[in-house]
């Protein structure tokens, strides 16, 4: 601005020398008028408004106001900061505090960029984390912005860093536990869920569509297969089968993206690293299996309902099998509802890798607030801590184990190498509409011979000795059933 008012008054220093005798035509002064300022906005384009923030594009620089985390966190208080952020002020910084290590940002190689990138200040990290979760709870993009005074790109940009912060971290990982010990630990917890009656639960199963739009031509190709295998016939929906395991409190001990839409349960299953691991012998502590339903084969390491049957023992398994598995729909609707990006489909320009990142974070993110929960639940030393910007514990991280995703990116985009010999496992044939054994043969489905009795008999055997029934709601004793089936 000094440059600018020194080019104005040397312009006009100059007006009189340069119009000589004729400084009384009004005509000479306007001329030297416009050139005086034509000068000045030369020297600053700031004064016609063109506010250029080095970009590109020509769009004028837009000031804002950031936003602190704490401001927002006062302003909501501390019930709607839960509903809002699907986890308490304290576990949203332990959160921050976890990932700060993981989203330190490389310096930028242009002076300029960072200069003009910094006019509003830098983005805090706690800001990032925010807008991330916001994002991922279900919140507009440009709601999102305003809230925390930053721009509409930004928002966008948080959520890919933390996405890739969360799943760099290793204090977030799971994954299916090899000790026995672990395992015995999660029966005995479905032991209680189940009241008594299952010891024998090392896991729920199943698999849930991750809804997306039709994919792009460059995402099928990278997952050399065409976009109607991604259509759930089912569902009526494009997606992603995911196969999901859980313990009793709900928490996810593994996940594997890595099929379309239309692929059965059956299939994405034995082509997931865990059922390999099931498979090697001595794998899985004696006695324990996973509990799953009729989309998949009752094995010595699966468990899997009665089919056709209405009354009597095998009903009695039914109800309380159900009663444990169950489980896993919990964890899905607990997931879905708490990030409500998953229910909407992800946009088209979200390729397919993209989306099994942000399944994988929020995943993680899933099992992190369920711990938080049982912390506080079990009084643990973190409600000792005096404020959320302290030092937080680390311990309570660190009992998540750690994570195998089960998706690698190569050529194939989605497949991945088989478990066992190195050999890749590329399915060869894909439902075409959703039906759970199209894809699978009958006789590979039953070629197991039965030299062992299956985890099913033993519970059956349980159910009949113990003398357990279906439980029978109160309004309906004394009344005559509208159907009666055959044991």
């Amino acid at each position: 601005m000094f440059l600018c008012c020194f080019l104005f008054v040397c312009a006009l220093l100059f007006l009189p020398f340069s119009c000589g005798t004729r400084t009384h035509h009004l005509e000479d002064v306007q001329n030297f008028a416009t050139a005086a300022f034509c000068l000045l906005v030369a020297a600053d384009p700031e004064l016609l408004g063109d506010k250029n923030d080095g970009r590109g594009g020509g769009k004028p620089h837009r000031y804002r106001k950031r936003k602190f985390v704490n401001d927002i966190f006062n302003e909501l208080g501390p019930h709607y900061v839960r509903r809002a952020y699907r986890m308490e002020p304290a576990s949203f910084w332990r959160l921050v505090r976890i990932l700060q290590p993981y989203m330190k940002g490389g310096k930028s190689k242009r002076k300029a960029a960072q200069k003009s990138g910094a006019k509003n200040g830098l983005i805090p990290l706690p800001s990032r984390v925010s807008a991330a979760l916001r994002y991922f709870a279900g919140g507009a993009a440009y709601d999102i912005a305003v809230v925390h005074g930053m721009g509409h790109t930004d928002v966008y940009r948080s959520v890919w860093k933390v996405v890739d912060a969360v799943n760099k971290c290793p204090k977030l990982d799971f994954s299916y536990p090899s000790d026995h010990n672990e395992q015995q630990k999660i029966a005995d917890d479905f032991k209680e869920l189940s009241r008594g009656v299952f010891s024998c639960c090392g896991g729920a199963a199943d698999g849930i569509l991750v809804w997306t739009e039709r994919p792009s031509e460059e995402s099928c190709e990278s997952a050399q297969c065409g976009p109607k295998k991604f259509f759930c016939g089912r569902k009526k929906k494009f997606g992603l089968n995911m196969q999901a395991t859980c313990d009793a409190h709900r928490r996810f001990l593994d996940i594997y993206v890595s099929h379309p839409g239309s692929t059965s349960d059956y299939l994405a299953w034995t082509s997931s690293p865990l059922y390999h691991k099931l498979e090697r012998k001595g794998f899985m502590k004696q006695g324990i299996c996973i509990f799953g339903d009729n989309a998949y084969v009752n094995t010595p390491t699966m468990a899997t309902p009665y089919k056709a049957v209405g009354a009597g023992t095998k009903d009695a398994y039914n109800y309380f099998h159900s009663n444990v598995r169950i489980t896993i729909e919990c964890a899905f609707g607990m997931l879905t509802r708490r990030w409500g990006i998953l229910m909407r489909p992800f946009p088209t320009s979200v390729n397919i890798a993209k989306v099994t990142a942000v399944v994988r974070c929020l995943c993680r993110l899933h099992n992190f607030c369920i711990n938080e929960r049982l912390a506080r639940q079990q009084e643990t030393p973190i409600s000792q801590v005096g404020s959320p910007q302290e030092e937080y514990m680390s311990d309570m991280a660190d009992r998540l184990a750690s994570d195998e995703f089960n998706i690698v990116i190569g050529e194939g985009g989605m497949w991945q190498e088989g478990a066992g010999g190195g050999e890749e496992f590329r399915p060869e044939g894909l439902l075409h509409g959703g039906e759970h054994f199209d894809d699978i043969s009958y006789w590979s489905r039953h070629s197991r011979r039965n030299e062992e009795t299956l985890p099913r008999e033993r519970m059956l055997d349980t159910i009949q000795r113990l003398g357990l029934r279906r439980t029978t709601p109160r309004h309906w004793v004394g009344k005559t059933p509208a159907r009666s089936y055959k044991a």
